[in-house]
């Protein structure tokens, strides 16, 4: 069993080490999201363990959607492989859903910013058009 954990983990990083700056972008946006969320809520006055709870949660929960994603384009690899089959690209389904992550995440930075008084629209609607198009794929 220790075996298969520590394979798993490495078929993870493996597929994402040539993603690896967008990853960073994404962890470097998750935390300013909550330190803007906690500000936010500072500035509302609705500061809420419970909700600051969710919102670890959340981070943590993104990060299994995108290793689900990166495996999910591993096992279609494989098996095309395994079939003799010829597959032009490479992790879309795992570059897709960090793109999506990282959309979401900047969108959360934006309305937070937008909730202390800072508004940025240019920027707020070109990342829910960028968001909206990643749905769309």
């Amino acid at each position: 069993m220790y075996k298969s954990i520590i394979s798993g983990l490495a078929i993870i990083f493996y597929s994402l080490y040539d993603k690896m700056p967008l990853l960073f972008v994404m962890i470097i946006l998750q935390i300013i999201d909550y330190i803007t969320g906690i500000v936010s809520a500072c500035y509302t006055g609705s500061l809420s363990s419970k909700a600051g709870f969710k919102g670890i949660v959340k981070k943590i929960s993104y990060s299994f959607l995108l290793t689900v994603a990166f495996l999910f384009d591993y096992v279609i690899l494989e098996v095309a492989d395994t079939i003799g089959f010829q597959v032009s690209f490479g992790s879309i389904f795992g570059l897709l859903t960090l793109c999506y992550l990282i959309a979401t995440e900047s969108i959360s930075v934006l309305e937070n910013l937008e909730e202390i008084g800072i508004q940025i629209p240019f920027l707020s609607k070109t990342l829910k058009i960028f968001k909206d198009k990643i749905e769309e794929k």
